[in-house]
Formats: C-alpha cells, structure tokens, sequence
C-alpha cells in the first residue's frame, strides 16, 4: 500500500483527523480575486476521495432505511448487476453503482431520466472554507460570508443533453443546453438558490474541476446542506447534500486555535493545524465530530482505539465499541482490505454495533490485522495473536470472529494454509452463489448469512452446530442488518 494511501487511511481512522486539504482548481466562473492557491497535496486529495466513499456509502443505507419494498428490489437489482465483476464490487460497488442504487432508492427512474440524475450524483462539491459563521439576518437568503465551491466529477459521465432546440421555450436559457444550480438546505428545509450557471464547456468537469463561488446564507448555528442540481428541458436532478455547519462566533474560535499555535501547545498544537486546514479546504468525513462538538469539547465517538498488552498493531488499526457492563464476549470484526478499520462503526451500522455491545454485553472489535503470519513481516501480529490474547486474559470470555465477503475468502485461505484458527464462534457472511449448504469450520458453532438471495430462509442449529440465513439485502444493506441477527444467535449459544 502506497504511503500516501496509509497516512490517508490512519488520518480517517481518528476521531479528529487530518481534515485539510488544499483547493482544487482551475477555471472560474464570475469568479472574485483570489490569493494564490496552495498546491494540491496527494496526501490529503486520497484523504478526501475515501471519504466520499464512506460517505455515499452511508447515504445508500439512509436512503435505504428509508425506502419502501419497491424501491429497495431495485436497488438490490442494481447491486446484484456486479456479480459479474466479482463478489468485491459487490461488497465495494464503486461510486457510479452507488449513486445509481441511492437514486432508485429515493424513486428515480433511471429509464426516464438517467442522464440528468447520473450526472448530478457524480459531481462533489468541495465547500472552502468548510464552515461558516453564524448572522443574525431577517432573512436566511440575504448574503453572508463569500465561499468557494470546488465542482468536480468524480468519475465519467456523459452530460445529458436536452432532446429541445435551444430556442425552445421549454428549454434552461443555456447556450449549452443544461443548467448547474447550487441550493442551500437548512435545518427546517428551507432552500435558497446559492448559484445558477449555464454548462458551457462539460469538459471542465473532469478532475480537478473548477470553482463556483458563492455566499453563506445569513443564519443561527446549525446543520446546512449544499446540493447540486442539473437542469435541461426534461428537468432537473438533484446530487448528493454536503453537509457544511453554522457555527457561532466561528472567527473567535478560529482565532483561539490560531493563539494555541503561536504558543505552541504541544498538547493541542496538531488538532488546532489539522482543524484549521480542513476549515480552509473543505475535506470532510462522516467520522469526524461537527465543528462545534469539537469546540466545545464534548465530542464522545461511537468508538475508540483498543489497545492490548503484547499485540503490536504496527501500521494496523484496533479499534473497539466496549459494552456498558463487563463483557461476556468478545466478537472481533475483519475490516475490509484497504478500508479504515473505523468505518465498521460509522453511521447506521455504527448504532447497531452500539446496540449489541449494551444489550448483549459484547465487546465488539475491528481491525485490519492480517488472520495470520503467512506474507507478513517476522513478529507482526494477527488476527489469531489478538484472539490468543483475548482468551489469556480472561479464558472463560469467548472470542468469536466475523468475516464478509473478501474477508471470508481471506479467513478460506488461511484455513487451507493450515493457519491455527482457535475461535469460539463464527459469523460469516457472503454473497449467495448456489443453493448449496454453507460450511463453517470444523466443530466452530458458526452463523453463515448469504445475502443477495432472491427468497429470505433460514436454519436452525444442525449436528455441527451451523446455523445459517439468507436474505434478500445487498451486502452494504447487510452490514446494518449484521448486528441485529447476532444478537438473538449469541443468546442461543
């Protein structure tokens, strides 16, 4: 894995992380003077990129929640489509299945207007700086403060084009046929226009786009939205909400960090830079706390780093939900290759995980450690070192495993290798292939979900102890889902 990939994964993994980034840019439209723009780090544009993943990723689950059963075997429909590219797309879909699945999900019809509504969910708005001020207005649509808009593509697709001749009446006032619009969104769903220009040159849309610049509306602290719409003589659609927080006495608070740096505080002189930066580049992520949590100093995250006596994690995240009460079990989760291992927690999934742990007194773990030693560094730990240790300190306390999907092919492997898998319990989870019976491991009481199954089933415990579902959510639905059906199955054990 690249460096700069690492420290883009270590910098979402912490609960105050690297949040800057310098600004992306190239043309403008009506755009102001400018200072010069700092240049583009790589470091911090990979920060950025895996975070939109989680981000669309949580907003399909939303969405998803949210649905009726109609909307959702579409969706699934959708998803279903990458089993011929392979059972990690559809654990990972890449950006264009996602907004495509988040689409249906909320009613499009992609027959009817996909190229509007393709379009306008592939594009991010990078807001700069990443908050604002709170102003007393008698009107939210009155001009506040000026900030740049970064547009970009994030992955090719076509411009819808209008099937009207320009001069029809019927058809956005654009040379160009189509419309880009900005709208803010406030916590009581009032929408104010920020910005409306005619596409004249698509091609600016490709990386790294170019900035829109427009004015915060005048309001009291709270959650807005920023949300792009495009426009043509068919209609319009709307893309995915950026969330950019109201805060009060912002430039008193950023004056206070700016003070902690001149007196270099060691012990807060990394969050103030690194929350100054992400202020001034607009890089975001669905872990980080809001702007005035942090502030205020009562940020508490879902989860926090896990420490244990002899395992040295070296690049390898350990990360953990404890129970309220002393646990009765310990389920350690296999994170996804080259994904965060914090995300297991981020969002929905993140409120179950909490749920189990309370209700069922489990500590909960995630972690990126490789299942064990083959093609690692002499003295690295595993997966199996974690669970050994687990077991030591209090052998009476279960240590259980779950692994979807990749993961699973991961704990296959290892299995076949002859690797030492001494664990009291398996989840896991895969795409259903073939009506075959699952198999877990030998004598391991194991609950075996496939997902993606066209009709819901489910088993009862056999002579080895397997018990297995299957369910018609896609993998990403599931991982909210995973939670919830442990529960009843540990308590069963």
């Amino acid at each position: 894995m690249s460096t700069v990939r690492q420290a883009a994964r270590a910098a979402l993994a912490s609960g105050v992380a690297l949040l800057g980034a310098p600004a992306l840019g190239a043309g403008a439209l009506d755009a102001p003077a400018q200072e010069p723009e700092p240049e583009r780090d790589p470091e911090l544009l990979e920060l950025h990129r895996l975070a939109l993943e989680l981000e669309r990723r949580l907003a399909v689950q939303q969405a998803w929640l949210a649905a009726d059963e109609e909307p959702r075997r579409a969706a699934a429909d959708v998803i279903h489509a990458q089993l011929r590219t392979g059972i990690p797309t559809v654990y990972w879909p890449p950006l264009a299945v996602l907004a495509d699945a988040w689409n249906v999900l909320r009613g499009a019809d992609l027959e009817q207007d996909g190229p509007e509504r393709r379009f306008a969910a592939a594009l991010d708005l990078r807001v700069r700086p990443g908050a604002f001020a709170a102003q007393e207005g008698s009107d939210p649509a009155e001009q506040g403060a000026p900030l740049t808009i970064d547009v970009e593509a994030l992955y090719s697709v076509e411009l819808p084009g209008s099937p009207e001749s320009p001069d029809s009446p019927d058809s956005p006032d654009s040379v160009g046929e189509a419309r880009l619009s900005l709208f803010w969104i406030g916590p009581d769903g009032t929408e104010i226009r920020a910005r409306s220009e005619p596409i004249l040159e698509p091609e600016a849309f490709a990386a790294p786009g170019f900035p829109m610049y427009v004015r915060a509306p005048l309001a009291e602290p709270g959650l807005w939205s920023l949300v792009p719409e495009i426009e043509t003589a068919r209609g319009a659609a709307r893309g995915f909400p950026v969330r950019v927080e109201c805060v009060e006495a912002l430039e008193q608070r950023l004056a206070e960090l700016q003070a902690l740096l001149a007196a270099e505080a060691p012990a807060d002189e990394r969050t103030a830079a690194e929350l100054l930066r992400a202020l001034r580049a607009g890089v975001r992520s669905p872990l980080w706390p809001r702007l005035v949590e942090h502030f205020e100093g009562r940020h508490a995250s879902l989860w926090r780093d896990y420490e244990m006596s002899g395992i040295e994690l070296g690049g390898a995240e350990l990360v953990g939900i404890p129970p309220s009460e002393d646990a009765r079990a310990v389920l350690i989760v296999l994170a996804a290759s080259g994904k965060p291992a914090a995300w297991t927690f981020a969002g929905p999934a993140g409120e179950a995980w909490r749920r189990l742990a309370i209700e069922r007194r489990v500590l909960v773990l995630a972690t990126d450690l490789p299942i064990d030693s083959a093609g690692v560094a002499a003295g690295a730990a595993t997966v199996s070192d974690l669970a050994a240790g687990l077991r030591a300190a209090e052998p009476d306390r279960p240590v259980l495993l779950l692994a979807s999907g990749p993961a699973l092919s991961r704990l296959r492997s290892a299995e076949r290798r002859g690797a030492e898998l001494a664990f009291d319990g398996l989840v896991l989870s895969t795409v259903l292939a073939r009506p075959a019976r699952p198999r877990g491991l030998d004598g391991v009481p194991t609950l075996f979900v496939e997902v993606l199954a066209d009709a819901p089933s489910e088993s009862g415990p056999e002579g080895d102890e397997l018990t297995w579902m299957r369910r018609p959510e896609p993998p990403l639905v599931a991982d909210v889902m995973l939670p919830d059906w442990i529960g009843p199955w540990l308590e069963a054990r």
